[in-house]
Formats: C-alpha cells, sequence, structure tokens
C-alpha cells in the first residue's frame, strides 16, 4: 500500500502478487484475504493502463466473494469500468448491472447507509457515461436522473455530488437536441458551482461558455453574447491569447454580432 501512495504501480502489483501467494498457502484458495490482494493487484494494473490484466485480476477477486455482498459489488463496478477502458461495452454493462442490482437489494430497506448510497450513485452514473458513448441519450439520462434521486436522499441538495449530477442530466440534454431544457439544469448548476468555486472559476466559466453556445443554438443571441462575452473577458485575464479556445469564443462572438446586426436590419426593413 505505500509503494501505491508513492506512486510505484509496478512494485505495488509485484508486493500484492507475493501477498496472493502466500495467503493461498496459508489461508485458502478462495479466501477473502486473497480477494482483497486481488483487487488491490487488479487496481495497480490498471493504474499501469494494463487492462486486460486487471480484469483477469478483478475476476479472479469475484470468485473470493461467498454472497451478495457491497463487497462484490465494488468488484462489478470496478469490472465494468475496467471493460470500458478496453472498449468491451457489452461486459462494462454487464458489471454495472451487476453491481445495481446488489445495491438496489441494499438499499431497500428503510435506512440508506450514505455509503451504499454513494456507491449506488457511482454506479448509475457509470452506467450513464456508457450509455453517453452509444449514443443513447434517453437511457444515459433516465440512470443519471435515478442517481441524482439517490444522492438527493443522503446528500445536501447543495453538494458537490448533486452539482455533478446535475451536469450529467444537462449534458444529456444538449447531446439529445433538447437546448432549453439543457439550459434550464445549467441554469440551477451555475448557480451551485458560483456558490461553491466563486464567479471568477474556472469550473462557472466553462458552464457559462456552454450556455452560451445553447442560447446561440436556440437563435437567443442576445443571452449568447452576454454569456460568451463574460467568458472573453475572463479569458484576457487567465488565458493565453494563442489558446485555441480563445480563438473559438471570439469567432462565436463575431457570428453573433452579425446575426444581431441582421436582426435589427429586419427591423428597420
Amino acid at each position: 500500500l505505500i509503494k501505491v501512495w508513492m506512486g510505484d504501480f509496478v512494485g505495488a502489483a509485484e508486493a500484492f502478487q507475493q501477498a496472493i501467494a502466500i495467503r493461498k498457502v496459508t489461508l485458502r484458495r478462495h479466501h477473502p484475504d486473497v480477494g482483497v490482494s486481488y483487487v488491490r493487484k487488479g487496481v495497480c494494473d490498471f493504474a499501469l493502463g494494463s487492462f486486460d490484466t486487471a480484469v483477469e485480476s478483478m475476476e479472479k477477486a469475484l470468485r473470493c466473494c461467498h454472497d451478495e455482498s457491497v463487497v462484490k459489488a465494488k468488484i462489478l463496478n470496478n469490472l465494468g469500468v475496467m471493460h470500458y477502458h478496453r472498449q468491451d461495452l457489452i461486459q462494462s454493462l454487464k458489471g454495472f448491472a451487476g453491481a445495481l442490482e446488489i445495491q438496489r437489494h441494499s438499499l431497500a430497506g428503510p435506512i440508506k447507509r450514505e455509503s451504499i448510497v454513494f456507491d449506488a450513485s457511482m454506479t448509475l452514473c457509470n452506467m450513464g457515461k456508457l450509455f453517453l458513448e452509444k449514443g443513447d441519450y434517453a437511457a444515459a439520462y433516465s440512470v443519471y436522473e435515478e442517481g441524482l434521486t439517490l444522492q438527493t436522499i443522503a446528500f445536501s441538495r447543495k453538494s458537490i455530488l448533486v452539482m455533478l449530477s446535475l451536469g450529467n442530466l444537462a449534458y444529456c440534454k444538449a447531446k439529445n437536441s433538447e437546448p432549453k431544457k439543457a439550459l434550464q439544469i445549467y441554469k440551477r448548476v451555475l448557480r451551485l458551482q458560483e456558490g461553491m468555486y466563486g464567479d471568477e472559476s474556472r469550473e462557472v466559466m466553462e458552464t457559462v461558455g456552454v450556455m452560451g453556445l445553447l442560447y446561440h443554438q436556440i437563435k437567443d443571441y442576445k443571452k449568447a453574447q452576454a454569456h460568451l462575452t463574460r467568458v472573453s473577458r475572463w479569458q484576457m485575464y487567465f488565458m493565453n491569447a494563442r489558446n485555441p479556445a480563445v480563438q473559438q469564443i471570439k469567432e462565436y462572438l463575431k457570428k453573433i454580432e452579425g446575426k444581431l446586426e441582421e436582426e435589427e436590419s429586419a427591423v428597420w426593413i
């Protein structure tokens, strides 16, 4: 573990492999503690970009789980993430779905532990990312919405988790060609970000920029101009003038100015 904290994932993976060998001899082959070492080795393999080896370690850890426990759900979620990075979306979804089935069962009772709520909401968010990758924006929105509902049960509505989930929902609406609905959600995200990070933070400016582009999309050019001008002024102080993002905002502002001039001319005609 010390090697992991030091960032020496190669050394850590070797140490965990040694731990697996020793524990198999001193304990039994599928003892839960053997599974713990497999999980830790899998995390190191994943950090090193060895996704196939990481999956192999996690699958061996899974064999050490003897009941439908929270630990098994975490391993299945990890497998889903690893398969996602291998671009195997079918196996990835299978992992997330297996994790969620266990987590939902744990949430069925009257008492909902924060740790279980957190794990389940993260699994749902992972599923949402997978559905976005597949271009299934309706499914992505559905699981993100379920994740947000869980989070608001256990956490403050002003928490960073809720804010991130709202951002995911807004992004789904934007990708699904629903700019007006996306803007409604982004307004809530913006208020939370301004309270959390400050009016001049990078996070706020990114959201303001996205909103400006969405206003441009629905042809509300005055609001688009106001939002992108705010971003442009921020860029003058915090970004290099040669940054492509700076040039992109300037080009959008020129287009918007042209559209506003056209609208003004049309009124006088």
